[in-house]
């Protein structure tokens, strides 16, 4: 690696690594020593040590952070591409997926004859509705746990999926535990509308998440 020489400029790509060194460096030292006969070199010197303050504030500043350089630096932060976790890649196509799941539970239990009770009772469906957004806000809860786990956030699309998985599962147990009549009102209604309620509901808990964190950062 090569050093740097006191009467070489500074190279913009390692002005801030040069700043970052220890004080009695004596590439540092060098470096410093042309900071003082040239007046291009000190001013990213000085702006190297202002970034350098962004990012520890114990770090050495001769000046205060301009508005200028933290106007740059977050237009800078805001365009960088941020990398999905792998579950918020695969939600696009995951959604659709389950939504046809959804749909083939729906045609393989319409028409289907319940079990007869002791005691014959009315459904509604609403306790069919129920089940599914229960188990919906379970899977939408862990689904939170475990971002945060990962220092993640489930997005909108990752709030709809999970969301939208626990409520699929309840549709699958109510197969075997509805006991109203499976006619296609009732399972479009409370069953296949129940898996696509959570999805929305889901949906819409991630995107104020993901407005309350752009509104805290700006």
């Amino acid at each position: 690696m090569s050093k740097h020489g006191p009467t070489d400029h500074l190279d913009e790509s390692r002005a801030m690594y040069l700043a970052a060194l220890r004080v009695d460096d004596p590439e540092r030292s060098a470096a410093l020593a042309h900071t003082e006969q040239c007046a291009e070199c000190y001013a990213l010197w000085q702006e190297s040590l202002q970034l350098l303050a962004l990012l520890d504030r114990d770090a050495e500043a001769t000046s205060p952070v301009s508005d200028e350089l933290l106007s740059r630096v977050q237009t800078a932060v805001s365009r960088a591409p941020i990398a999905k976790p792998w579950f918020m890649r695969l939600s696009t196509w995951l959604i659709p997926a389950l939504a046809l799941c959804s749909l083939v539970l729906f045609w393989a239990h319409l028409g289907a004859t319940p079990e007869p009770e002791a005691v014959p009772r009315p459904h509604h469906g609403w306790g069919c509705l129920r089940v599914e957004l229960g188990l919906g806000v379970a899977a939408f809860a862990f689904g939170v746990l475990g971002a945060r786990a990962m220092a993640r956030q489930l997005g909108t699309a990752g709030s709809a999926l999970a969301a939208m998985s626990g409520a699929l599962v309840g549709q699958w147990l109510l197969g075997s535990l509805c006991r109203a009549e499976q006619t296609a009102v009732h399972l479009l209604l409370f069953h296949v509308a129940g898996v696509a309620l959570a999805a929305l509901l889901g949906g819409a808990a991630g995107w104020a998440g993901e407005l309350k964190t752009s509104r805290s950062r700006g």
